[in-house]
């Protein structure tokens, strides 16, 4: 399973009745870099195989899989909050 999210849907519209341009770039900003440490801080080492090899074959390769959704989850939220940053950068003030 793999989350894909559409950016342009996601990408705030700056208009006369909604937040400014910077405070939107600020706060996707500040989204985007707690996904950055989260990933950096991410207990990688904790789903080793020796961790999880005694819940058994099936348990053991069902763990493995959650762990790649959760990092496949993550880095998907990393893209997706740069991209948005990029386009609201780009839009003329």
């Amino acid at each position: 399973m793999t989350i894909k999210l559409n950016s342009e849907l996601l990408t705030p519209a700056i208009h006369g009745n909604g937040n400014s341009k910077g405070s939107l770039i600020k706060d996707w900003t500040i989204f985007c870099n707690s996904i950055h440490k989260s990933l950096k801080a991410f207990p990688n080492e904790s789903y080793h195989g020796r961790n999880h090899y005694v819940k058994g074959d099936k348990e053991h390769d069902m763990s493995k899989d959650e762990y790649i959704k959760m990092v496949q989850s993550l880095e998907e939220l990393k893209r997706v909050s740069e991209e948005v940053v990029t386009k609201l950068l780009m839009i003329k003030d």
